[in-house]
């Protein structure tokens, strides 16, 4: 076996060693002395006594000085690469399905450890990775919430620790109340954070469930980027979106979100369309900073009251629905936010924030109200809301510090809100219950959308106002001792009634 001493560490190395050498060496052209020396064919290497290599007189001398230029050309060339290398910068946050802070229970980020109230959030990457389209989808990944009466899916019913109902309140978005209704964008979401337990220090009247805020996403001020995807359903139809953020100059940055949905139902009728648009404007400037986000959603969803059940099983089966294709819930949103921060220091901060947000919802509703095991028919009735206006409208200032105070560390959280909840329900249309239809054989077109004003039913008015001051101190009295407490300061005034009577 030939053997070539390695000339850079001194072992030996077998003939494939050679080989090796002599390949890699071919990859670059051997100077001139290589090129011209004599190589004789019955050349050998051998090791001499002392374990170094010599050259046999009339020896493959070409050959073996090819190989080592052949080495200290790669090794430049490596060099050259080296510094040739080019280094790729990835900027963002790590993608989590758990979050490890939360602004809900202070109105400041602060991390859980830290907090005293149970906080739970459904960060960006679970959002991105499952895709929930509605209030009740994103509950499946917070445990203590189950859904309620949805009212065929035309609006959100979580409930949180075994309390809540579709008008509770108990709905944000980026800290507004949200009225009735869909309030669940996964277009728009960045995150979602839920606050278990008592909230009525910064939120106002509340069952002792909780409040669940949908954080929507924010302008980028490094880059320019974007993005669009879309989804197909096997059962037909789907959606797309657009997805356009980045700076304008040093001070401003947008961002532009839209979106479009056409899909069929999973039962036997019925589709789901919806338009979205939501521009958002953010600048900051030294000690101050602010943004202007408006949405407008163009709705008509399917409004399916369920299916009809003896023992476990439904009638109609899981396929098929027991009202008519005319029925629906339609209209439009518009909901506006601002927020307005000044920095006084390094440790204290001023926060003005505000929103308002509308819907104009209609319905029609192919009601179930009765059955008869013994005939197999089902009594129905036509309803619809002629139109409905549901509108809030809240503002804040909020002062938040942290200082040190007789050697312990305080984080004071101080404001004044106001907010105003409005409810007008218009005309309401019932007609009398009409039989003929069979659950088990379901035949549409029986039941027509025609009916006349119930005037019990109609003109419900509700209007709250309310004005509060509140004051939150969080206690640092240890490293890992934090005592918290708060008090609220809350005036109400409430208007209610219905009727064509009530004024």
């Amino acid at each position: 076996m030939r053997n070539i001493r390695n000339p850079y560490r001194g072992a030996i190395l077998p003939g494939p060693g050679i080989i090796l050498i002599a390949a890699l060496g071919a990859l670059a052209p051997p100077d001139a002395s290589a090129r011209d020396a004599p190589v004789e064919e019955d050349s050998r290497v051998a090791p001499d006594s002392v374990g170094h290599t010599s050259l046999r007189k009339g020896g493959r001398t070409g050959r073996v000085a090819a190989s080592l230029a052949g080495q200290r050309r790669m090794q430049e060339s490596a060099g050259r690469v080296r510094r040739r290398h080019e280094v790729l910068t990835v900027i963002g946050e790590r993608g989590s399905y758990a979050a490890s802070d939360s602004s809900m229970g202070d109105k400041r980020s602060t991390p859980f450890l830290q907090q005293t109230q149970t906080t739970n959030v459904v960060t960006r990457q679970t959002l991105a990775d499952f895709s929930p389209q509605t209030m009740e989808d994103m509950a499946k990944y917070v445990p203590g919430m189950a859904i309620g009466n949805n009212f065929g899916g035309t609006q959100d019913a979580l409930v949180k620790r075994g309390f809540g109902a579709i008008d509770d309140g108990s709905i944000l978005r980026d800290g507004i109340r949200m009225p009735i209704g869909r309030n669940y964008q996964g277009d728009t979401a960045e995150r979602v954070e839920i606050l278990k337990g008592p909230a009525s220090l910064f939120y106002g009247m509340q069952e002792p469930g909780g409040v669940i805020n949908v954080v929507t996403k924010a302008p980028d001020f490094r880059r320019w980027g974007g993005g669009f995807g879309t989804q197909w359903s096997s059962l037909g139809g789907g959606n797309g979106h657009v997805d356009v953020t980045g700076p304008l100059g040093k001070r401003f940055a947008f961002r532009l979100i839209g979106s479009y949905r056409n899909e069929n139902y999973w039962r036997n009728f019925g589709s789901n369309r919806q338009i979205l648009v939501a521009p958002t404007l953010s600048w900051r400037q030294e000690r101050w900073d602010g943004a202007l986000a408006y949405e407008f959603v163009d709705y008509n969803n399917v409004l399916d009251r369920g299916a009809v059940f003896m023992g476990n099983n439904p009638i109609s089966g899981p396929q098929k629905r027991v009202d008519e294709p005319w029925t629906a819930s339609f209209g439009t949103r518009h909901l506006v936010a601002s927020h307005l921060g000044y920095r006084l220091g390094a440790h204290d901060r001023l926060r003005l924030s505000g929103g308002y947000n509308r819907d104009d919802y209609h319905d029609r509703q192919a009601d179930p109200s009765s059955y008869s095991p013994r005939t197999g028919v089902l009594l129905r009735r036509y309803r619809a809301n002629g139109g409905t206006i549901r509108a809030n409208g809240s503002v804040a200032l909020d002062y938040l510090a942290d200082h040190m105070l007789w050697r312990m560390r305080h984080e004071l959280t101080a404001g004044i809100d106001y907010e105003n909840r409005n409810q007008n329900q218009g005309a309401f249309y019932q007609s009398a219950n009409q039989g003929g239809f069979f659950p088990a054989n379901p035949v549409y077109g029986g039941l027509a959308p025609v009916g006349r004003v119930n005037a019990a039913n109609s003109n419900l008015q509700q209007n709250i106002n309310s004005a509060s001051g509140y004051l939150k101190d969080n206690i640092h009295l240890t490293s890992s001792l934090i005592a918290s407490g708060g008090v609220r300061y809350q005036w109400v005034g409430l208007h209610y009634g219905r009727g064509i009577s009530f004024v």
